[in-house]
């Protein structure tokens, strides 16, 4: 009778000891993939709220073969110790699957049980800010199963959080994060092996500051006025307190600006990102841009130039903030189509929209300028953004134009394309044999052809032949 006994109390402690570390070594059932279409590939993605995924549907054929990212949450996902309801991402991950866009996941804790405190910054649908686990075990855990779950939907990069420097989404020191991603890291090469493991950006309000201190730290000190007041034209009087971003005409308010806690604080966690890719934790940069597109070759001159040769750089937001409402179509047509050619002659490899959808009651901030009204009609923009995608389909090889006067990108695909726009005044450019064209503004429509410009202005145009290959466009753009 006893040894019955002592074997039956050993299995109840141990069914215990499995329920109180919410760890096991089991894997789970995954789903079965929804079919993807064939469809050819592109670099270009976006960002959309879902449930206005139906309305917006027919438009997101046009980013077939592109990507958008889902948010995979530990607390959403697990409840309570133990208890995991995956349902959420994995119908996200799976509609996105059934129009032939692949998804990048962003892991991130939240809050709740399995972390300490409670939540400063709740947002609609549960959203709150993430902090450092009450247990490393749950978190490696649930990043395990979170890998092998989407590993075998097709997803192959996941990200660490999203945007820590900022308060709302990450309630610890850069010290913290550095410990979280490097239990991420191995997590995610345990569960697999080809998984490849993302940082989780510095927001784009945040990152102009870091920019700017490296132009001071390097003695470029007009350069670093002049590009703190390019970069936060639209940001000054937006914010109060701690987080305001305030005009500077000096270089010595400059200085003053950057010393407050908050843009010091925007320095110190890229300063640790930077830190985590030299130690090889991430092996993708994730990039966060939503300010004029003037800025955006500094910027990401500046990121390049911190991050270790050979690894990507991946824009997963792009967008324009801006209050003001009023620009016409053409003037936001334009912004779009140059800071996203800007990004792949840089040799950006993913560039995803932030919104898709205009959303004017703030879901994904009422400032951002969609590529879609908040209605669901199809903008100029959204045309524009779409051709610039079938250029540059099929991993079609991206250069810079190099002729005087203008500014823009080749695109080398099956049908050799040139987007491209005059960086002053107009210019004359050649008229090429064959060659069709499109000035890209708020009128633009996705399948319009006419004979190709012959006099670029600051309007972006878009020129592409299909009677000869990509060098019959070097006499416009070089």
């Amino acid at each position: 009778m006893t040894r019955p006994r002592r074997t039956a109390v050993v299995a109840a402690l141990a069914a215990l000891l499995v329920g109180l570390s919410g760890c096991t070594t089991e894997p789970e059932p995954v789903p079965t993939p929804v079919p993807m279409p064939t469809h050819a590939s592109t670099p270009l993605g976006a960002k959309w709220v879902w449930s206005d995924f139906d309305r917006i549907k027919p438009a997101l054929g046009e980013l077939t073969g592109g990507h958008t990212y889902v948010e995979v949450v530990l607390c959403d996902v697990q409840p309570s110790r133990g208890e995991f309801d995956w349902s959420t991402p994995d119908s996200f991950v799976q509609r996105a699957r059934g129009i032939g866009v692949g998804s990048l996941v962003k892991l991130r804790t939240g809050r709740c049980w399995a972390t300490p405190g409670t939540a400063k910054f709740a947002r609609g649908q549960g959203v709150t800010e993430s902090t450092l686990p009450r247990d490393m075990d749950v978190y490696t855990d649930f990043v395990q199963r979170a890998v092998r779950r989407y590993a075998a939907l097709g997803v192959t990069e996941f990200a660490v959080e999203n945007e820590v420097n900022s308060p709302s989404f990450w309630d610890g020191t850069p010290q913290d994060y550095a410990v979280l991603a490097r239990a991420a890291a191995r997590a995610v090469h345990a569960a697999d092996p080809d998984a490849v493991v993302v940082d989780g950006a510095v927001s784009s309000a945040g990152a102009g500051y870091a920019l700017v201190a490296s132009l001071l730290a390097a003695g470029r000190d007009a350069e670093a006025l002049s590009t703190y007041r390019t970069y936060y034209a639209r940001r000054f009087g937006t914010r109060e307190g701690d987080a305001a971003i305030d005009d500077v005409s000096t270089v010595a308010g400059l200085r003053a600006e950057l010393a407050r806690p908050g843009p010091s604080s925007m320095v110190r966690f890229t300063d640790a990102i930077d830190g985590l890719f030299r130690e090889g934790v991430f092996q993708v940069r994730q990039v966060h841009f939503y300010e004029p597109w003037q800025a955006l070759p500094a910027m990401l001159a500046f990121v390049r130039a911190r991050t270790p040769e050979g690894v990507p750089l991946e824009l997963w937001e792009l967008g324009i903030y801006d209050e003001d409402r009023s620009p016409a179509a053409g003037e936001r047509t334009a912004e779009v189509v140059k800071s996203t050619v800007i990004a792949l002659g840089a040799g950006v490899r993913k560039v995803l929209w932030l919104p898709f959808l205009d959303n004017p009651d703030g879901r994904q901030g009422q400032n951002l300028h969609g590529l879609l009204t908040a209605s669901g009609d199809v903008r100029g923009a959204f045309s524009a953004f779409a051709l610039v995608s079938r250029a540059a389909a099929d991993d079609a090889p991206v250069a810079g134009v190099r002729r005087a006067g203008l500014a823009g990108a080749t695109f080398g695909s099956t049908r050799p394309t040139v987007v491209a726009w005059a960086t002053g005044g107009s210019v004359r450019v050649p008229t090429v044999p064959g060659a069709t064209g499109e000035v890209l503004d708020g009128d633009t429509t996705v399948g319009a052809t006419s004979p190709a410009a012959t006099t670029v202005t600051g309007q972006p145009v878009l020129i592409t032949t299909t009677t000869g290959p990509a060098s019959a466009l070097e006499e416009i753009t070089q």
